[in-house]
């Protein structure tokens, strides 16, 4: 490719060449600063508001934008715009956009308990990283370990590292080819009778319902919905938690059942993609 290209480098003036490569590379600059002071933001801003008090926010409130971010906490608008830039550049949100894709709203990855809570302040024990991924059927990420302690998104990262490098997680990919960690296969047997650490260093969940729901039954309300239903209201006609009625329209949405759009105020709403249905 450069062979091919240089005979037109060549027939550049000179000093219009140097004029292009100038701009590029003070351009590259700007950029690698712009990207360098929204870091040193990000990290400054630990003090006044923790990952997981982010992370729960987002969960409570369905979405978040930075402006969103501002008004609920003491963060600036800057310091709101780089933590929730960060925490998708790390992985622990996705962004969905509305109709008209020109506001973004950035949202979980995954449905978190912030009820379950590890030992703070203390080294995690491979005892509780078992527990605590026996929680969510064997999984384990960095926004499940924020969720469960106080720790950052990059020092989770570095935890599940450690017990990958220990054996006690192993690394697959799912259908996207995004990097999923899981319990390794000589553990997971233990799943179905887990291990519970001492009560006094982890919190065990606590309010959980246990009402069976089927998915005709969650389809049923979407198309009475004229398609569409929301973890609130899902949460309101069938009387359950917000967490398992996020559970169960993300399983939905993970068989493509449902699809996803946000409204105008932020909230995630799931369609159903067959619409033959609201024709009976």
């Amino acid at each position: 490719m450069f062979f091919e290209l240089s005979p037109i480098l060549l027939a550049i003036d000179p000093i219009t060449l140097v004029l292009i490569l100038g701009s590029i590379a003070s351009a590259c600059g700007l950029g690698s600063l712009f990207v360098w002071g929204g870091y040193k933001t990000y990290q400054k801003s630990y003090a006044k508001i923790s990952d997981s008090e982010i992370l729960a926010l987002v969960q409570r409130l369905g979405t978040l934008t930075s402006s969103r971010l501002a008004n609920n906490s003491v963060l600036t608008k800057n310091e709101a715009y780089w933590r929730l830039a960060m925490l998708y550049n790390k992985g622990a949100l996705k962004v969905l956009y509305d109709e008209t894709y020109t506001t973004g709203y950035y949202a979980l990855k995954e449905n978190l308990n912030f009820n379950l809570k590890l030992p703070q302040n203390q080294v995690i024990t491979e005892e509780n990283m078992i527990w605590l991924a026996q929680q969510y059927q064997g999984r384990m990420s960095a926004a499940i370990l924020v969720a469960a302690t106080n720790l950052t998104v990059d020092e989770a990262k570095r935890e599940i590292a450690r017990f990958r490098d220990l054996g006690i997680l192993s690394t697959q990919y799912d259908d996207n080819w995004q990097t999923v960690y899981v319990l390794n296969k000589d553990l997971s047997m233990k799943i179905d009778s887990p291990i519970k650490p001492p009560a006094q260093e982890i919190q065990a969940p606590v309010n959980q319902s246990f009402t069976q729901i089927t998915d005709a039954e969650v389809i049923g309300l979407a198309v009475k919905g004229k398609g569409k239903i929301t973890v609130a209201s899902l949460c309101l006609k069938k009387t359950i938690s917000v967490e398992e009625a996020q559970k169960i329209l993300d399983e939905l949405y993970k068989k493509a059942i449902f699809d996803l759009k946000v409204s105008e105020n932020g909230t995630i709403e799931y369609w159903l993609n067959d619409i033959s249905l609201l024709e009976e």
